[in-house]
């Protein structure tokens, strides 16, 4: 089957790439330099690398509920699918303190 995206998709899957893309690059800094550290070379109000991802976790999520209503088929409830999710990925854990994540 051959679906054609729509441009709507299309751009909401191009913003869902390049959030993505950031929050990457915001944690690869963050392993490289540290939660509180941030570019020496902006101004002295850069925000430290912990504000930048919470930052871009916040546009992401804002992309993917862009997404969901987009394409109803997306759309799940929050609550069930997390905790779903949530248990998927303590089973792979390793350094993970599983009661604390378990307030889901």
């Amino acid at each position: 089957m051959d679906e054609k995206l729509t441009e709507e998709e299309k751009e909401i899957l191009h913003m869902l790439a390049e959030d993505a893309s950031e929050v990457i690059q915001t944690v690869t800094k963050i392993l490289r330099h540290g939660f509180r550290s941030y570019n020496p070379d902006s101004n002295a109000s850069s925000m430290p690398n912990e504000d930048h991802l919470i930052k871009e976790l916040n546009d992401l999520d804002t992309v993917r509920h862009f997404l969901a209503i987009s394409r109803r088929s997306l759309a799940f409830s929050e609550t069930s699918m997390q905790a779903e999710v949530v248990q998927r990925k303590l089973r792979y854990t390793h350094k993970l303190e599983i009661p604390k994540f378990m307030r889901w």
